[in-house]
């Protein structure tokens, strides 16, 4: 089901995941790239991050394609940071089952 609210507490909760395993702070973000299935409408992701007090920083709301049998209800989200981490320490997250997208370079939840 779409709902704005659950919409913007899974999207917020990516977003913190993502600072967090990687030991990010909001003003290493530079810019995010936001990406729902087409099944989700009922708010912008980039809303859930603004709330969380990342304003000052480039965003943008993307549809996914539409494949036949893609993962439903789906929020994707591609950070471009400031670090000093090498990229085969950057820490990808996927959660509520959406490891399965890339089982490659998925964590645990």
């Amino acid at each position: 089901m779409d709902e704005a609210g659950h919409l913007l507490e899974r999207t917020a909760e990516l977003m913190r995941t993502v600072l967090e395993r990687n030991e990010l702070e909001p003003d290493d973000v530079i810019s995010i790239l936001l990406t729902a299935t087409p099944d989700l409408r009922s708010a912008f992701p980039a809303t859930a991050v603004r709330a969380l007090g990342i304003t000052d920083v480039p965003m943008m709301c993307a549809q996914e394609i539409d494949v036949a049998g893609a993962m439903p209800r789906v929020v994707r989200l591609m950070a471009h940071v400031e670090t000093t981490r090498p990229r085969s320490q950057i820490r990808h997250v996927y959660l509520h089952g959406t490891s399965v997208l890339r089982d490659d370079i998925a964590e645990e939840d």
